[in-house]
């Protein structure tokens, strides 16, 4: 396989076990050094972090929305990088504000993200996330 084969099936991984909705996922798909960044989104600034702060977000996030799932639109891999964009949807396990307005429990939150991912033996070592509500 070459470096990008290699990198788009582990990048296929990450998302297979996000989609596993349980908030450990990091540890198997994120080295040990491996930085996050969200970019501004829901607010004026962005979130970031070390792969500890992305773990934290990850329980939070399997809290407020536990059936939440990725599907796949499109995935690109070059050299140690691979892009994949991909439509995120979640139920809302309780309400939720969000752009000035109240989510309720029950309603479906959906999102386009675009994840940058830079790999080191099949490990993301940097995440860089690009979100769009579409609810």
């Amino acid at each position: 396989m070459t470096l990008e084969e290699v990198n788009v099936e582990a990048a296929k991984k990450f998302i297979e076990l996000y989609n596993e909705g349980k908030p450990d996922y990091a540890d198997h798909s994120h080295s040990k050094d491996a930085q996050w960044v969200e970019l501004p989104f829901l607010g004026p600034t962005g979130r970031s972090g070390d792969v500890e702060f992305l773990k934290e977000m990850a329980v939070s996030a399997c809290e407020t929305f536990p059936d939440r799932k990725i599907e796949i639109s499109k995935i690109i891999g070059q050299s140690d990088s691979v892009v994949i964009d991909c439509e995120w949807a979640g139920t809302l396990s309780h309400d939720f504000e969000i752009e000035n307005r109240t989510l309720k429990m029950g309603d479906v939150l959906k999102i386009n993200i675009v994840f940058f991912l830079k790999f080191r033996d099949k490990k993301i070592i940097q995440e860089t996330d690009y979100c769009t509500l579409t609810t």
